[in-house]
């Protein structure tokens, strides 16, 4: 089992993620924006994260690389629509994969499995 935070502002995605990860065995936690994901992580260990970009208050940009400083071992994996932000310098920000937006619920299962297994 793996645990997973899912971090995006839009709630159905949220919901849509929670509910297929946990049917596939793991535990998820979810978060809004970045400010609630540091809180989170300052009080539950995860093993995965997956991190939307563009959200309010902190964005997912600040929160990579505070999760780098703070939180090192914790996979993250960049979900986004934009090309250049899939694109950004990965060792830099801790991030071991990226998802396209919009994107498969099996695509989802496979990047999660992959940085699951990806040592730190």
């Amino acid at each position: 089992m793996v645990k997973i935070l899912v971090v995006d502002d839009e709630q159905a995605i949220r919901d849509v993620l929670k509910r297929f990860l946990e049917l596939e065995g793991n535990q998820v936690v979810l978060a809004g924006d970045g400010l609630e994901a540091l809180a989170i992580l300052n009080d539950t260990a995860v093993d995965v994260a997956l991190v939307d970009i563009i959200m309010p208050t902190v964005d997912g940009l600040t929160l990579m690389r505070r999760m780098q400083q703070d939180h090192p071992r914790v996979r993250i994996v960049v979900m986004s629509a934009y090309d250049e932000v899939l694109d950004l310098p990965a060792r830099e920000l801790g991030v071991v994969l990226t998802i396209r937006k919009p994107f498969t619920l099996q695509g989802v299962k496979e990047v999660v499995e992959a940085a699951a297994n990806t040592s730190m």
